[in-house]
């Protein structure tokens, strides 16, 4: 139903039940694409201050051969901002290996939220379905509004009646892979357009961080290829690497041991899990992975010891250079 006046309704275009645009228009040949902006069952809304565990995602069908691009949007209390995922990828219905192919998952813009999120693009043994999580079954949600919108789908079983209802959105601490005889983890990367607050109003206990010194002497950045036998699409490896290309970096553990024989702690911000740590329930490795940007502070310590042992020297030598002891 579509209703376009000046007075009744007042608003000037009103479009009641599912709208959508750009609807079954062909490219090359193969088959047609679908844009729907608002889908059925793409709306949670709860009063419950926490829920935990799962994201879940569960899309209208199951492994359908139909490419899909779809926005999320989550808006937490406490984190004051709005979470927008993009999702994407090719359900495949293989009669070897039905599962998600060529999966993208993508965190445009962070709400004032620094954690890591993943999303698991898999099949709970009815419907295809995405997980998102920051902490597995653990992770925690305040007040979470969510919101399914800017569907795109294409290539085949784009019948826009296909799309239109039957997406659900819930959260679970269950993660049901049944469906799929493999699934893809992609880890969202934050794109924020600014850094987080670093404003004295939000911070306490501070205290100079003085070891940057000695801990860039203790560890050693490497040259080094990834390995050819680690899948980025059913590991979560960040990122998708090109397996041919050296790239340069550092050995999570060894970031962790070197604080440990400084400070007698292995606690450092910049590192993240622990070594040789496994998902026994996904029989897989849990790979460390080492945030870059928070090595900052570290360089800038070791820096600021260098100028002034620097400093020392040159006082020193024109001390003797003017024949004083």
């Amino acid at each position: 139903n579509v209703g376009i006046s000046t007075t009744s309704p007042t608003q000037k275009l009103q479009v009641v039940g599912n709208g959508f645009v750009d609807t079954n228009y062909g490219f090359g040949g193969q088959g047609n694409c679908s844009h729907i902006a608002v889908v059925g069952g793409g709306d949670f809304r709860t009063q419950t201050s926490t829920l935990t565990g799962y994201l879940k995602i569960t899309v209208p069908n199951g492994f359908s051969r139909t490419m899909l691009l779809w926005h999320v949007d989550v808006y937490e209390y406490f984190s004051g901002g709005v979470k927008t995922f993009i999702l994407g990828g090719y359900p495949y219905d293989d009669s070897n290996n039905s599962r998600w192919y060529n999966v993208s998952a993508i965190l445009l813009n962070d709400g004032g939220d620094t954690a890591t999120y993943t999303a698991r693009f898999t099949h709970d043994g009815t419907n295809a379905c995405v997980y998102i999580s920051d902490n597995g079954a653990s992770s925690s949600w305040t007040f979470p509004q969510v919101r399914i919108k800017n569907v795109s789908a294409g290539y085949s079983n784009v019948n826009i009646n296909n799309w239109l209802s039957g997406w659900d959105i819930e959260f679970t601490t269950t993660l049901d892979t049944s469906g799929a005889t493999a699934d893809a983890l992609r880890t969202c990367g934050l794109r924020s357009t600014s850094g987080p607050s670093s404003d004295y109003r939000i911070k306490e206990n501070l205290e100079v961080f003085d070891y940057g010194y000695e801990l860039v002497k203790e560890v050693n950045s490497y040259s080094f290829t990834y390995k050819k036998d680690i899948n980025p699409e059913s590991q979560p490896v960040i990122p998708s690497y090109n397996r041919e290309v050296p790239d340069i970096g550092f050995l999570a553990h060894e970031l962790q041991e070197a604080t440990k024989k400084i400070t007698g702690t292995s606690d450092f911000k910049p590192v993240e899990g622990e070594k040789d740590q496994f998902d026994s329930e996904q029989g897989r490795p849990i790979y460390q992975k080492v945030h870059y940007e928070k090595l900052t502070p570290v360089l800038w310590s070791a820096l600021k010891e260098t100028i002034a042992k620097v400093e020392i020297l040159e006082k020193r030598i024109k001390d003797l250079e003017n024949g004083k002891d």
